[in-house]
């Protein structure tokens, strides 16, 4: 896991700091696009009734809201509280359970949403 390193090379406090920076983009990105043909301002802006997000992008929106939460307090029981003398490596070991939750929930949502998406490419073959 990389969290135990991050703390060995001093390094917990910029990726805290740039992870608080992405939010705060990310949160704030609808503001920062200005041009019109943006989907962002087309969809605020429109005057035909646009189609509201599916249960899938909504649902993966929420995810994203969790998975921070999560690794929030992974990162703070590992710097707060000493694992217990029985599981020194309960922290690492918990950390590398929720990231490997994390990439196969996320893998399936992607999948999901790739392969229900309705898009279909068609191939035509050619004669050499």
């Amino acid at each position: 896991p990389i969290l135990p390193l991050l703390v060995k090379d001093g390094l917990l406090l910029p990726t805290i700091a740039s992870t608080v920076f992405f939010c705060i983009m990310y949160g704030n990105l609808d503001q920062m696009v200005s041009t019109s043909s943006s989907p962002l301002n087309e969809r605020m802006s429109s005057p035909l009734p646009v189609e509201p997000n599916s249960f899938w992008i909504q649902l993966l929106g929420f995810s994203q809201v969790v998975s921070l939460c999560g690794a929030c307090l992974l990162t703070l029981l590992h710097e707060v509280y000493p694992p217990p003398a029985r599981y020194p490596y309960l922290w690492p070991t918990l950390i590398c359970a929720y990231s490997s939750l994390h990439f196969l929930l996320f893998l399936l949502a992607f999948h999901v949403i790739q392969f229900s998406s309705g898009v279909t490419v068609s191939y035509s073959k050619k004669k050499l």
